[in-house]
């Protein structure tokens, strides 16, 4: 295998603004190329869409929601890993609503918050797949296969103030996990999410019709932006269910040997699960060595196990060059750092008890395994954008190697928090 470090010209051209303009723009180009399939759970992969067929989708099911004049009013998502979950993103962003991403409910268990995200947004519809939508007929779009949409209110609120001054150019919201304080949904703009897959594409770098394989959840940011990267590539984005991946993560393994796929990738624990699961007299028919890009983000990142996993896969045709550790957080759209195409894993040995004290001093030949901890690179920031570590108490840099707070500003940065200027303000 040969891992290309070259990066690309986006073909996007500037003028693409919104989503809207750039689903447009991309099934102009590529009308019969395939955009979307789903795989998975013992099944055969669907027939996916194309993107002239997931322009005609989106499009229908636009029309709906215009129908509904929800055009400025937040629209949830709702439902499994699917092709009509991505269809009702877009469709928010033809019909120029504000796109809320939700988890399905999980039948047998706990609520998982969507209630009070329903509540916050101020939500005026909700949109399912068919197979989860309404039995209304009325809620449904004219085309059989498209999500159903389903009013949560008679009309459009009016005389809020907190809604009244809301951006006209809100693309979605992106709710905060809720593990430590309430929900909290991210403002995201067109010009961020423009802004953001630009940067994306100077590492992920595909081309069109290269594949990309997606367990990752799409109402996750880092879902969500892999499903639209593909989209401003032109790549096909092949989706897997996030709970058969966890559960079964040789699937993972089996999507990116059968399709080929170039990109793919999630947080450190997948490469831990799928390390384990490949065990060393396990006889598989895959080849992975057109994967070129395996990101790892969303969680820290472990440079053993990343080793693991290239050990464990190296003999069906997987390069260690093709790891790319990544850091982001929803507020900035999805994608903060990421390291170039091709470079691989670089690691820098440290002292751990100094590291606990805030400060990065490089081990020497006394300090032993126990007294060393790795750190993984996750590389530097994308152009127009710029990081800072700073001493937050202070609001000043800190001194070369001494561990501070992570200060990201640049167009891919967020507005703020939904109805809350307190939070945005801190």
């Amino acid at each position: 295998m040969s891992v290309e470090t070259k990066t690309l010209e986006p073909d996007v051209p500037a003028g693409v603004s919104t989503l809207a303009q750039l689903l447009d723009w991309r099934a102009g180009q590529h009308p019969d190329r395939q955009a979307v399939t789903l795989f998975g759970g013992g099944r055969s992969p669907d027939n996916g869409l194309t993107f002239g067929e997931l322009r005609d989708r989106v499009q229908n099911l636009a029309d709906v929601l215009r129908d509904r004049h929800l055009r400025g009013e937040c629209v949830a998502i709702m439902g499994r890993q699917s092709s009509e979950y991505l269809v009702g993103f877009l469709a928010c962003q033809v019909a120029e609503a504000i796109a809320v991403p939700l988890a399905a409910p999980r039948r047998g268990r706990q609520p998982n918050g969507y209630e009070a995200i329903l509540h916050d947004c101020r939500a005026q519809a909700l949109i399912r797949s068919a197979s989860e939508g309404s039995d209304d007929a009325a809620s449904r779009s004219p085309d059989p296969w498209s999500p159903t949409v389903e009013r949560l209110s008679p009309s459009p609120l009016t005389g809020d103030s907190a809604l009244a001054d809301r951006p006209a150019d809100l693309s979605f919201l992106q709710y905060t996990s809720g593990s430590t304080s309430a929900p909290r949904g991210v403002m995201i703009r067109h010009e961020n999410v423009l802004s953001n897959l630009r940067y994306i594409h100077e590492w992920g770098a595909l081309r069109p019709g290269d594949v990309a394989v997606e367990w990752l959840p799409l109402y996750h940011d880092m879902g969500l932006m892999t499903a639209l990267y593909a989209v401003y590539a032109g790549a096909h984005n092949v989706l897997l269910s996030p709970l058969e991946v966890v559960q079964q993560p040789t699937l993972w393994l089996e999507a990116i040997s059968r399709f080929g796929a170039v990109f793919s990738g999630g947080p450190n624990f997948l490469f831990d699960l799928a390390s384990r699961a490949v065990r060393p007299d396990s006889r598989h028919d895959w080849n992975l060595s057109a994967w070129q890009v395996a990101f790892c983000g969303a969680e820290p990142i472990r440079a053993d196990s990343l080793k693991a996993f290239a050990a464990a896969l190296q003999p069906y045709g997987f390069d260690p060059r093709a790891f790319l550790p990544c850091y982001g957080l929803a507020e900035f759209t999805v994608a903060v750092t990421g390291r170039p195409r091709g470079a691989g894993l670089v690691t820098r040995d440290v002292r751990r008890a100094d590291l606990s004290q805030g400060r990065i001093v490089p081990v020497d030949g006394d300090d032993g395994e126990t007294g060393r901890q790795t750190l993984v690179s996750c590389g530097t920031t994308g152009t127009g954008h710029d990081i800072r570590i700073v001493d937050p108490e202070r609001a000043t840099d800190v001194a070369e190697g001494d561990v501070g707070e992570i200060w990201a500003r640049g167009p891919s940065r967020g507005l703020g928090y939904w109805r809350r200027p307190a939070d945005t303000q801190s």
